[in-house]
């Protein structure tokens, strides 16, 4: 037999993309849990990275900036 290929619809691979970048998971674990290939996430995610996204999405840094600039140590 072979192997059933599942088809998503475009509003389900968005609501899955929305659901991964909020969730705070990693991409491994995000597929465990919704039954899916890494491949078919990186699939998804890639038309958001071309588009310049980025963030926890590509595994890249993130620049922050802090609140309070005034940090000192007190010995």
């Amino acid at each position: 037999m072979g192997v059933t290929v599942r088809r998503r619809a475009r509003a389900e691979i968005e609501q899955l993309v929305a659901e991964f970048t909020s969730s705070g998971m990693n991409r491994t674990d995000f597929c465990r849990h919704h039954g899916m290939s890494l491949g078919t996430l990186n699939r998804y995610l890639k038309p958001r990275r071309e588009q310049g996204h980025s963030g926890a999405i590509d595994g890249g840094l993130v620049a922050v900036e802090l609140a309070d600039t005034n940090l000192t140590t007190e010995s």
